[in-house]
């Protein structure tokens, strides 16, 4: 019980260590920064164990996930000689670090502001009713705040293409000034611009500072003139749990006039973070959709079978509340008892918890059940 204890508490403080060390909530941490980071760990003393504390994670990477942070900074403990018990090099090392990645009191105060907007882009998949347009809305809008606090004030566009298949890119979302251009095109493998098909095999961003000038950039405002295609473009690959490409998330400054419409490495990282969270988020609301179509077959099944059957009615359980420590349950499906089959409800109603009909309770303070 106490060596699970003490994993726990390890497991907490190492997910502290790794979102300081990630301040702009992108989900990763360059290889390099760490190495070098640990590289002067005890002024390169134990340089031999840490090396072979990196040798757990197989073929080097570009970029370090939460996972890869746990288990090379496991294996390092577990490499280092025991001085004064692997709680006390455990301790020493964490303090280490977390002195090597202190950050300004304004790259705090940035770090903090971005992970409340992605933890809202998380939220609006969790109370979004199986849908992604509050998952879609809540992405652009943190993209819009993240612009006009951190990157200058610039006019920035945004748009989230989803795979089909292996070859084909199409448009599912975008700001409201590109929907007549973009929404429902599609980008595949055989045209000539393919930068985003790049973002997705390379698993990582492609920035392009000068859209003009790169010449394998897709341009779908065709109305646009030459002299005003300036600005930057960022391709941010999408992925599933599995890390398997899903799509991109494409944000770039074409509209902004002046010239500040580059975008800093700070910026890049954090819609990384976007990107991840709102790959999550998708999941989420992809899980809803298929567990409402199991749903809909077993009702059709029992319908069959028990035709008296007049009412069945599906509902989903949301959390509710700032903490979300309470929930609601929102009433996503009803039967159709002409047909046998669910009908899916335009705007699902919530049933709180301290009304809903399930609930019965005595007078005078007797017992409830639910």
């Amino acid at each position: 019980t106490r060596k699970e204890a003490v994993l726990a508490q390890r497991r907490l403080a190492l997910d502290a260590l790794f979102e300081k060390c990630d301040n702009e909530g992108s989900g990763l941490l360059e290889r390099g920064e760490v190495e070098r980071a640990l590289s002067r760990y005890k002024e390169g003393a134990e340089g031999g164990a840490i090396n072979r504390a990196w040798e757990c994670l197989g073929p080097p990477r570009p970029s370090l996930s939460r996972g890869d942070f746990h288990v090379l900074l496991q294996a390092v403990i577990s490499e280092l000689p025991p001085e004064g018990g692997q709680e006390g090099g455990f301790d020493r090392l964490l303090q280490f670090l977390a002195e090597s990645a202190e950050r300004s009191l304004a790259e705090r105060s940035r770090g903090t502001k971005r992970r409340k907007w992605l933890h809202q882009i998380h939220r609006a998949a969790l109370t979004g009713g199986s849908s992604l347009e509050p998952v879609y809305r809540a992405v652009f809008q943190t993209l819009h705040r993240d612009a006009e606090a951190h990157g200058n004030n610039k006019l920035i566009s945004a748009s989230i293409a989803l795979l089909e298949g292996s070859d084909r890119l199409r448009y599912t979302a975008c700001t409201a000034e590109d929907a007549p251009y973009v929404l429902n095109k599609e980008l595949t493998r055989d045209m000539e611009k393919g930068v985003s098909f790049t973002a997705m095999d390379d698993g990582k961003p492609v920035h392009v500072p000068r859209v003009r000038l790169h010449g394998n950039v897709q341009f779908w405002n065709t109305l646009r003139p030459d002299e005003e295609r300036k600005g930057s473009f960022v391709a941010v690959p999408l992925r599933d749990p599995c890390g398997r490409a899903i799509g991109v998330l494409g944000v770039d400054t074409l509209r902004e006039p002046q010239e500040r419409n580059i975008f800093l490495r700070h910026e890049i990282e954090f819609y990384q973070g976007v990107g991840n969270t709102f790959s999550l988020a998708f999941q989420h609301v992809l899980s809803l959709k298929n567990i409402l179509c199991i749903v809909d077959s077993a009702t059709s099944w029992l319908y069959s079978r028990a035709p008296s059957v007049r009412s069945v009615t599906t509902y989903l359980m949301e959390p509710a509340g700032e903490t979300g420590s309470d929930y609601t349950l929102r009433k996503m499906m009803v039967l159709d008892s002409q047909t046998g089959r669910s009908r899916l409800l335009s705007s699902p109603a919530s049933l709180r918890r301290r009304d809903h009909l399930f609930r019965c309770s005595t007078a005078r303070g007797a017992k409830s059940t639910r």
